[in-house]
């Protein structure tokens, strides 16, 4: 794997701390606190308005965000919490994550000028060396773990990869980041500092170290 490439996973984790950092230290602020509690709020009443049509807009939400890099469902998981409790919101999210990947997936097999057009081009270059419709499972999941949750399957739905062994791969790794992210929800909420440093530490763990391991598999190979 390239220098470049050995950069862009450093910068994505170290980007993760970044944000989780400013997060850890905003809530000892009333003015942080106070607007998100109106946000909060404020999704809140919206969602319990219309369940049905709010888990709807949550699921479709969660599926984008497992397509593009720049949306996130995070921001809605707080006030899901406050209406549905935390099985309800992991169901909704972790499918939606599901479907997401499943949909990048046959873009990536079936739509790949689109993607190159869309500005993918890079990316798939980056990791379509990598990975092949023979890899094995084990190297897959942590490919899975290690990078952003839209290019497992942009990358293994154009290698061709068995559809199956995707779709319990990319659950696997988005059920762990589903459980972390609807937890670290709650403890922001109830400014629980210390519980959302351990989450959020678990969390850079497991990824930081896939991406060290996925970085060593591929100099390796």
């Amino acid at each position: 794997m390239s220098k470049q490439e050995q950069r862009s996973l450093a910068w994505f984790w170290l980007a993760i701390a970044a944000a989780v950092t400013a997060l850890t230290l905003l809530s000892y602020s009333n003015t942080f606190r106070h607007l998100l509690d109106s946000v909060t709020g404020w999704a809140k009443d919206l969602i319990g308005s219309n369940p049905i049509l709010g888990a709807v807009v949550f699921f479709l939400f969660s599926m984008i965000s497992a397509m593009l890099a720049f949306i996130s469902s995070a921001v809605l998981v707080p006030a899901a919490n406050l209406v549905w409790g935390r099985l309800v919101t992991f169901a909704l999210l972790w499918g939606g994550w599901i479907a997401g990947g499943i949909v990048a997936f046959f873009v990536g097999r079936l739509a790949r000028p689109l993607l190159i057009r869309v500005g993918y081009k890079h990316t798939l270059e980056r990791y379509q060396h990598y990975v092949s419709r023979r890899s094995k499972f084990w190297m897959v999941l942590v490919l899975c773990f290690a990078v952003p949750s839209e290019i497992p399957g942009y990358v293994l739905g154009g290698a061709h990869y068995p559809f199956w062994k995707f779709v319990v791969a990319i659950g696997l790794s988005e059920a762990v980041y589903a459980l972390a992210l609807v937890f670290a929800g709650d403890t922001l909420l109830g400014a629980k500092r210390l519980q959302l440093v351990l989450i959020a530490g678990a969390v850079l763990l497991i990824g930081g170290g896939a991406s060290i391991l996925f970085l060593k598999l591929r100099k390796r190979r």
